[in-house]
């Protein structure tokens, strides 16, 4: 239930910023504001207020993570690929992921070459075990393809590797 409810609260009021497809720069780093539960439960809400600027055109917007809620197991993302727009190919060391489409059509690339092919639509969920390659692509030229990845890494900064693509 409460990782249902994250879900939904992640992919309300997504944002597009598309200054990143096709260009070359630096990075920018998201900001999510967290406010921990003044009871002592525990609980931390995350909202993500800017994303993360990725390179190829990822936008990521920060959830909960072990910096800004303390998490130990596990981290949670909202993505967003503009039309046309591509992330780095990459895996994560030892940290299993676990996708959710929630608007467009997304082309999963497996593999180091990207050597098979999963389409993936609204609604639909995708495992990728730690250590596989992988890329997220999204094909439309007129729509954004928003997902939820949530990984067995409480860090979503630690443990990354990627392989340069075309």
């Amino acid at each position: 239930m409460r990782i249902a409810l994250l879900l939904i609260f992640m992919c309300i009021g997504s944002q597009v910023n598309s200054q990143s497809v096709g260009k070359s720069f630096t990075p920018s780093q998201g900001v999510s504001k967290a406010t921990a539960d003044p009871g002592g439960s525990g609980i931390v809400t995350v909202v993500p207020v800017s994303p993360t600027v990725i390179p190829l055109g990822l936008n990521r917007y920060g959830g909960p993570t072990a910096n800004n809620a303390g998490t130990k197991q596990m981290s949670a993302n909202r993505i967003v690929l503009p039309p046309g727009a591509r992330g780095p190919r990459n895996l994560h060391k030892g940290a299993d992921s676990i996708l959710m489409i929630m608007q467009g059509n997304l082309t999963s690339l497996i593999g180091a070459g990207g050597e098979k092919t999963f389409i993936m639509k609204p609604g639909e969920f995708l495992y990728v075990p730690g250590d596989v390659w992988h890329q997220w692509v999204n094909p439309s030229k007129t729509e954004s393809v928003i997902f939820v990845e949530i990984r067995a890494d409480a860090d979503d900064n630690t443990n990354v590797q990627i392989i340069p693509t075309p």
